[in-house]
């Protein structure tokens, strides 16, 4: 026997129909989310050797994942990346990147420059870009200059979307 409420509705039914409703919202908002963002190719790019691939003497602080994203504005590629301490020059970061990818087939390409960067290097490899960024010095945090650290950069694979024909 169903409790009815004042409206002569059964008690048992709305609280169904709203589990259901929220039930349905629910997986509307998922199937949002998963249709803006894609992180299945992280995980290729994280499998990818160049994806460790550090100077010498550089001091990992932070590693950073982005998903491929899709937006009406346009879709990006999804990258793997690190934020990196060392006592090597920029310079010297860049030619130990140019000849360690070279050596394994990367092509050096013209990189996007970022306002923050001092310098920076490019290269590409099939449907992946490789960016080498090296910050201003001021960029170095206070804790990293007491360790000797004297370079701060950024080493990032990323797949380049729509892959290139």
């Amino acid at each position: 026997m169903a409790i009815l409420q004042r409206n002569g509705t059964a008690l048992g039914r709305s609280r169904t129909r709203g589990a259901r409703a929220i039930a349905l919202l629910v997986l509307l908002v998922l199937l949002t989310a998963a249709a803006c963002s894609d992180y299945g190719p992280i995980a290729s790019l994280q499998a990818m050797p160049e994806a460790s691939l550090y100077a010498p003497g550089s001091k990992v602080v932070r590693e950073f994942t982005t998903p491929q994203t899709y937006s009406p504005d346009g879709s990006s590629g999804a990258s793997v990346g690190h934020n990196l301490a060392t006592t090597a020059s920029g310079a010297d970061v860049i030619a130990f990147y140019d000849r360690r990818l070279r050596a394994n087939g990367w092509t050096p390409i013209d990189p996007v420059h970022g306002s923050n960067d001092l310098e920076d290097a490019g290269w590409q490899k099939g449907g992946a870009y490789f960016l080498v960024a090296i910050a201003y010095p001021q960029a170095l945090s206070a804790d990293l200059r007491a360790e000797g650290y004297t370079t701060w950069y950024v080493a990032e694979v990323m797949q380049i979307y729509p892959a290139p024909s």
